[in-house]
Parts: C-alpha cells; sequence; structure tokens
C-alpha cells in the first residue's frame, strides 16, 4: 500500500494524459487517400477501393484506443482503491497520510500541523494508518481478482 500511496500523484496525472490521449485517438480520421481510380499492375480498382493499408489503419486505430481504454480503467481502479481505503481512517489519520505521500510533507511538518507532540507521534501515527489500509488493499484485490 506504501508504494500505491506514493504513486497516487502519478496516477492521477497519467490518468489525465491517457485521458487525454484518448480523446485525441478517437477524434483522429483514418486517412483515407484520394479515393480516385488507379491502376495497379493493370487492374482498375473502382472508386473508393478499400486497400489493406486503410483496414490496417482501422484496425491499429481500434487496437490503440482499447489499449488507452484498458489503461485507464487499471489506473482508475487503483485510485478507486486507495480512495476507499483512506476513507476508512479517521479523519486527522487520513489527513495525516495525504499530507505525507501526496503533499509530500516532512514529518515535523505534519507534527506541527496536526498539534501531534513529535515528528516520531506524526510517523507512528502514518505507519499504522497505512498498516490498516494495507489490509483493506490486499482485501480488495484478492476480491477483484476472483
Amino acid at each position: 500500500m506504501k508504494e500505491e500511496l506514493k504513486k497516487y500523484n502519478e496516477y492521477k496525472y497519467t490518468l489525465k494524459i491517457l485521458r487525454r490521449n484518448l480523446r485525441i485517438e478517437q477524434n483522429r480520421e483514418v486517412n483515407v487517400g484520394g479515393g480516385s481510380n488507379f491502376e495497379i499492375n493493370g487492374d482498375i480498382r473502382p472508386t473508393g477501393y478499400m486497400n489493406n493499408n486503410i483496414e490496417n489503419q482501422v484496425i491499429t486505430k481500434t487496437d490503440k484506443i482499447k489499449q488507452l481504454e484498458a489503461q485507464i480503467k487499471d489506473i482508475e481502479e487503483r485510485i478507486d482503491i486507495i480512495d476507499s481505503a483512506l476513507k476508512t481512517l479517521k479523519n486527522n489519520d487520513r489527513i495525516a497520510v495525504q499530507m505525507r505521500f501526496f503533499d509530500r510533507l516532512e514529518y515535523d511538518t505534519i507534527a506541527t500541523t496536526l498539534g501531534l507532540a513529535s515528528s516520531k507521534e506524526a510517523e507512528q501515527k502514518i505507519r499504522l494508518a497505512v498498516l490498516k489500509m494495507d489490509k483493506i488493499y490486499k482485501n480488495t484485490v484478492k476480491i477483484q481478482q476472483k
């Protein structure tokens, strides 16, 4: 869970990029070419003839869209699991975890902000909260794998 928390901001950023790339790919047209009659080895093709190159472009585009959608779904699930695990924590514990992993603050700053006696107390609070989240995370992953 600790590693997932460290990657949370990266997941959010990557999700934005993937969604943008998906929109671009969905709006990108396949280049069909002129569509006029042309001659290949003496064979005249009718106007609008779809050659294998165009078919391959459509298939490639479709595959790329499916790949982007799968990546988006995976990251969204990771973010949802982290968010769900965070929601199970007490308010101060949740704030402490967010300050440490999302805001990347030091333990002494977290202790001061939350009114704790020392940075060691902040570190202990976060460690216990992460352990609780880890149990929830592992149970959620097990359920999803079934």
